[in-house]
């Protein structure tokens, strides 16, 4: 075998065996402020099991689901339960190392009836002897974020009991936009 052939063939294997390892986490920087505000829940509960879910096939990824009693709700878009699981993926943009019976600060989405966290659009917080959430060993987190659609709409809730009448006031909220924005922002960062 001509060397050039077995130096593509050496190539490509290693290739091959390390593509699932060497996936990186892209994410859009976002402030934690406004993955709080982003999120459709927040909360502060101890983490009190791990489960480990094996992807199906192999467009399917490995899964941790982690069982968590529920403290506080901090927000939530529906009413959460007393424990809930939450789920995240085992390569880079999952959380996947979090510790049983510490108390974390949780904000993360609801998709397809489920509640899920990465490193993207998530925060996750441990809480420090100070009673303090922080992210890595040293960046606190503000867990008592207002946010400028609750702003908004709580200036609508005045105005209408300001106005007296019984007229519908459309409540309008710049999330679609922001949304947008942020979608806007990634694409561009990639040209």
């Amino acid at each position: 075998m001509p060397p050039f052939s077995l130096v593509t063939l050496v190539i490509t294997t290693l290739l091959v065996l390390s593509s699932k390892g060497c996936t990186a986490c892209k994410c859009i920087q976002i402030a934690d402020e406004s993955k709080i505000c982003l999120s459709d829940f927040a909360i502060s509960g101890t983490l009190l099991e791990t489960n480990s879910i094996v992807g199906t096939n192999s467009s399917h990824d490995d899964l941790i689901d982690y069982r968590v009693s529920v403290g506080n709700v901090h927000r939530s878009s529906r009413t959460l339960p007393s424990e809930m699981t939450i789920r995240t993926e085992t390569h880079t943009c999952g959380f996947t190392d979090l510790q049983t019976n510490r108390t974390y600060f949780i904000a993360g989405q609801i998709q397809d009836g489920l509640y899920r966290i990465n490193r993207c659009s998530s925060v996750v917080a441990k809480y420090g002897p100070d009673n303090v959430p922080y992210r890595y060993s040293d960046v606190k987190v503000n867990v008592n974020v207002t946010c400028p659609i609750e702003e908004e709409e709580e200036e609508n809730k005045e105005k209408e009991e300001d106005d007296g009448d019984n007229s519908a006031v459309l409540s309008t909220s710049n999330f679609g936009l922001l949304t947008f924005l942020v979608l806007c922002a990634g694409i561009l960062k990639k040209f």
